[in-house]
Parts: structure tokens; sequence; C-alpha cells
């Protein structure tokens, strides 16, 4: 495990644990903007943007950690696919 030292909190810092967040966090915006260019003038931007979200966060509260991209990926289109308004089931 690389580790370094935070300058400012003087605390380590899991080098490679932060590069995943980054990626994911990445994969997720991409992932993102794919499904509101897909679902374009079907559903509204926001509604894409916020399914996307509550899928993540249904997901990671059921303990899915790994391949949580593509799981979210699958699940929304499932959401979006029928139409569905973000807020469903809320």
């Amino acid at each position: 495990m690389h580790m370094h030292r935070d300058v400012v909190l003087k605390r380590p810092v899991d080098v490679s644990r932060t590069a995943d967040r980054d990626a994911q966090r990445s994969d997720f915006a991409t992932l993102t903007a794919q499904l509101v260019a897909d679902f374009a003038g079907r559903l509204p931007a926001g509604a894409v943007v916020r399914c996307v979200g509550r899928c993540r966060e249904t997901l990671l509260t059921q303990g899915v950690r790994d391949g949580l991209v593509p799981a979210v990926e699958g699940m929304a289109r499932t959401v979006l696919s029928r139409g569905l308004p973000a807020h469903h089931g809320r």
C-alpha cells in the first residue's frame, strides 16, 4: 500500500484508495453524461442525474462496492427505460 503524509493534517493518506475514488468519480461523471444523452428528448437531464444518484445510493446501502459503476448503469437504465421519474419510490 502506498502511503504519504498529508501536509496539512499530518496524517497518513492511502494514495491508491484516493486514486480509485477519483477514477470512480470520473467514471460516474462519464456514465451520467452518457445516460443524459441517451435519454435526451424522453426525460429531463435533471431526472436522469437524480436517478443515477439514487441508484448509486441504493446499491451502496446494499453493500455493493465491486462493480458499482456497471451495477448503477444497469439499474438506472432499467428505471429510466420505464420512464419512471427519478423520485419514484421515495
